[in-house]
């Protein structure tokens, strides 16, 4: 029995991080983001801590990471 073997590699190009300054964006801002980018949008420590908790996303908590 001949069995051939080959390996594929698993890591890929290095990726892009993405920072945000949540400081300055308006309610406005941040349904778009929710929209355009989810998985951004629920990475932001306030907004993802509201959402485990079940709250509303305090805007007033992007500024000092906390939820209301």
């Amino acid at each position: 029995m001949n069995i051939n073997s080959f390996t594929v590699s698993t890591k890929g190009e290095p990726i892009q991080q993405k920072v945000i300054d949540t400081r300055n964006l308006t309610e406005e801002d941040l349904k778009t983001l929710r929209k355009q980018d989810p998985f951004l949008y629920f990475s932001i420590p306030a907004v993802r801590t509201a959402t485990l908790l079940s709250r509303d996303v305090d805007m007033a908590s992007l500024q000092g990471g906390q939820c209301s």
